[in-house]
């Protein structure tokens, strides 16, 4: 299965994606005095998003879609198991690069994947 980056490469589909993100950002959070989103990120995030295409592409997409929406990202490196404690009793927002099961479906929403991994 080849990333959707190779079949999707017209400025019109980034576009729609951006827009897309950045709707799911205003809508998904409360407005807020200082729009800050609390992200859990891998321990070694860095090294991720130079590393990995999919995961980099991703990052920058809500970066961007963070900066188009006015909102600070608040990254707070953390194991897995740690990210999932933290956002199951609301002391983070959000987990990036979380894998979606049926399990985490029950606490959980998620949203589309916005690339996909080989």
């Amino acid at each position: 299965m080849k990333p959707l980056t190779c079949r999707f490469k017209s400025r019109p589909y980034w576009s729609l994606l951006l827009v897309s993100i950045v709707s799911l950002l205003v809508n998904a959070f409360p407005a807020s005095a200082n729009n800050t989103i609390s992200v859990t990120v891998f321990e070694n995030h860095r090294r991720y998003v130079e590393a990995s295409e999919s995961y980099g592409l991703s990052w920058k997409l809500l970066e961007l879609a963070a900066q188009h929406a006015k909102y600070q990202l608040e990254l707070q490196p953390s194991s897995w198991r740690a990210s999932m404690k933290r956002v199951q009793v609301n002391k983070v927002d959000m987990v990036f690069g979380a894998l979606k099961t049926v399990e985490r479906e029950r606490w959980a929403s998620f949203s589309l994947p916005l690339i996909t991994e080989g």
